[in-house]
């Protein structure tokens, strides 16, 4: 019998297993050509059902946007999502709990979101971090009216080729809200983005409704897509 000694598997030590986690994270990640859009932020663990119907609607062009709750951190989670999410899907949608992904390993850098929309705001210091452990984004969407919303700003500043976009009613909003009429069974809004003024109905009524479609065109504006397109498909959200 032979005394060599069998060398063992990358698998077979803890560093090996992460290894082999994060290096399936990316290739899955690199696989997937739809947008990737992060909900962070204070509410981003209970996102609310208009707000995703929303994201959906804005991103959806008729094909599923998938959503995976992360807000564990845990790998498999990521993975799981990833494998499942359809050839099809427009999108996809990772809700996010930026404490707890700050301590989840290296695995989560493997997300790269293209936009990161920080949900009821959130401190500058997680905003940055949140951000970091994705392993950067191409831009993030914050709530103006937030008070915090200008340390964030500034903390994001120094993040290279990061876009910051902002929602609300003020002149500096990607997407500013002009007008909203609530009736019982729709609403009808007026935003602008930038030079364009955007006139489109909501088929669900409410604030919530109408906080969650500005919310998404913002995205929409993030990820390089038509927010003017997106509007038409608001009037069926609420069947979406």
């Amino acid at each position: 019998m032979s005394d060599r000694r069998r060398t063992p598997s990358r698998s077979a030590h803890p560093l090996g297993r992460e290894a082999e986690t994060v290096d399936q994270a990316i290739s899955l990640r690199d696989g997937f050509a739809a947008p990737v859009v992060a909900i962070a932020g204070d509410r981003a663990g209970g996102a609310s059902t208009a707000l995703v119907a929303a994201l959906a609607a804005a991103l959806g062009v008729g094909a599923p946007v998938p959503r995976i709750d992360w807000t564990d951190g845990a790998p498999d989670a990521f993975l799981q999502g990833m494998r499942d999410a359809p050839g099809t899907a427009a999108a996809l949608l990772l809700a996010i709990d930026a404490e707890r992904l700050r301590r989840a390993g290296a695995h989560t850098r493997a997300a790269r979101p293209d936009a990161v929309l920080f949900v009821g705001g959130i401190d500058p210091a997680p905003a940055l971090e949140a951000v970091d452990a994705l392993g950067g984004a191409r831009a993030v969407v914050l709530d103006q009216e937030d008070p915090r919303t200008p340390d964030c700003i500034q903390a994001l500043a120094g993040v290279k080729g990061l876009r910051v976009l902002q929602v609300g009613r003020g002149r500096e909003a990607a997407v500013r809200l002009v007008e909203a009429q609530l009736y019982t069974t729709c609403s009808a809004v007026t935003v602008s983005v930038g030079r364009e003024t955007l006139d489109f109905c909501i088929g669900t009524p409410g604030l919530d409704a109408i906080e969650a479609a500005v919310s998404a065109l913002a995205v929409v504006k993030a990820v390089g897509g038509d927010p003017a397109a997106s509007t038409t498909r608001f009037a069926r959200a609420a069947d979406a």
